[in-house]
Order: structure tokens, then sequence, then C-alpha cells
């Protein structure tokens, strides 16, 4: 029943991976690995799915989704930290503020 109710939602994207390859001229054969990046590539259904369409690649099932967006934000946070930094202070004085 899970399936049957998130199915649609799943397929639809596909869409948008398409368009990323579209934008840069690949392949699904181009890619070799693909990365599960956030708690949605969990679903069994959304891996079925992506190693369908990818099926040449390895569909990396050894680092946990939740952990792949940790790693991707603690790479991420010095650059942007650099570009906004009185904004997040700002932002983090007022969670914080008691």
């Amino acid at each position: 029943m899970f399936d049957l109710v998130t199915g649609p939602l799943t397929r639809s994207g596909l869409g948008a991976v398409q368009a990323g390859l579209d934008q840069t001229g690949l392949t699904p054969a181009d890619i070799a690995e693909v990365l599960l990046v956030g708690g949605g590539t969990a679903m069994l259904s959304v891996q079925n799915l992506l190693e369908a369409f990818f099926p040449e690649s390895k569909v990396r099932r050894d680092i946990a989704p939740e952990e792949s967006v940790a790693c991707g934000a603690a790479f991420e946070g010095p650059y942007v930290f650099s570009l906004f930094s009185s904004l997040l202070l700002l932002y983090f004085s007022f969670l914080f503020h008691f």
C-alpha cells in the first residue's frame, strides 16, 4: 500500500534526475556511482528505481543517506559561513536567545 501511495511521487523525481543529466550532457551510462543523499533515499522503492534508471552504475548503500547530508553540510559549511557570517550569527543568536 505504501508503494502504491508514494510511487507517483517517487517516479516524478526521475524528471529532476534526467534534467540534471541533460544539462550536463551526460547519460545514465556515464555515471559510475550513485550516492543516496537524504532520508527519502532510504526507501527501498527509491533505491530500486535508481538502480533501474542507472543499470550500469553502483548505487551506494554503504553510506547512510542522513550521514551523507551531514558530511555535505560539514564540507560546505565554512564556504557558506564565509559568505553569510553576519546573517548566520544573527540567526543563531535569535534561536538561542533566552
